[in-house]
């Protein structure tokens, strides 16, 4: 929620820099942000939390030598935390993930697995 009126008082604070110092000034500013916002981005798409895309590779990699995951895949971990289906992209995966739905009991699956696992 902070945000917004940090990027508003980061602005005006780059137009008075800018009318004290010249265009110049401004084109430094500018492609300061533009340089580590894009090096944010490149660091947030490829490495940041890219371990939940990384084990559902890893765990199927057998299956690929194998031709068949034996019990299937069980994901114990919190709700939405892992990748599911979006990066299996094999046939005859037995899934299995903790229920999180909205309509399932309270507490959630998750919730009691943790409890007691």
């Amino acid at each position: 929620p902070l945000m917004p009126a940090l990027c508003v008082l980061a602005g005006v604070g780059m137009e008075s820099v800018a009318r004290a110092r010249g265009g110049r000034a401004l084109s430094s500013m500018v492609a300061a942000v533009a340089l580590s916002n894009a090096a944010l981005a490149l660091y947030l798409g490829s490495v940041h939390q890219s371990g939940q895309t990384r084990v559902v590779t890893d765990v199927l990699a057998p299956m690929a030598h194998a031709g068949e995951l034996p019990g299937g895949v069980h994901f114990l971990t919190a709700c939405y935390s892992s990748p599911g289906l979006a990066h299996v992209h094999a046939e005859g995966v037995a899934w299995r993930v903790l229920d999180c739905a909205p309509t399932s009991a309270r507490p959630h699956e998750d919730d009691r697995f943790f409890e007691a696992p």
